[in-house]
């Protein structure tokens, strides 16, 4: 709680903006938006996004007006990280926006506050790993189809007859 009363005496000078998102209707934003809350951010400046999947920023208004909002001396507020977008390289591209807006990105879970030293050295290393999971992902798929080449299985999808294209009889 020290690390939180310490982030909100730095960032009053500052408007704060939260974002908070679910993306079942068996989760409700009400823990998200209370400590938003907590940290200072007022009630009527937190964006949300209900029933909408990280995965794509289309659909998420909340989201879009978030990004909207960041201006030099504004801060984006989360409750973890992960509301911001379901993989690293998507966080990672919203951070970097944050930044080219000369705005600031907190996350309350996670401790990582881009405004200092050690919570732009924190963002860096999670783009590392982000960037490692992409570099590991290619090489397993590389791997994967150079086994089936060798077993002389076909790669790609399988061809599709067209109406008007040879006939399966000929």
């Amino acid at each position: 709680m020290c690390y939180l009363k310490h982030m909100t005496q730095e960032t009053k000078s500052r408007i704060l903006f939260g974002y908070a998102r679910v993306s079942t209707d068996e989760q409700r934003l009400d823990l998200q938006i209370d400590a938003l809350m907590k940290f200072g951010v007022e009630r009527e400046r937190i964006l949300t996004d209900h029933h909408a999947s990280g995965g794509s920023v289309a659909g998420r208004r909340g989201f879009m007006n978030a990004m909207k909002a960041m201006r030099p001396d504004s801060v984006l507020v989360v409750w973890k990280l992960d509301r911001l977008g379901r993989n690293l390289s998507e966080l990672i591209q919203t951070a970097d926006l944050i930044r080219k807006r000369d705005a600031q990105l907190i996350s309350l879970t996670e401790r990582i506050d881009t405004e200092s030293a050690s919570g732009k050295m924190m963002f860096h290393m999670v783009g590392m790993f982000a960037q490692f999971e992409r570099d590991m992902i290619s090489e397993r798929t590389k791997a994967g189809l150079a086994a089936r080449k060798a077993r002389g299985q076909t790669l790609g999808r399988k061809a599709v007859l067209l109406a008007g294209s040879e006939s399966w009889n000929e």
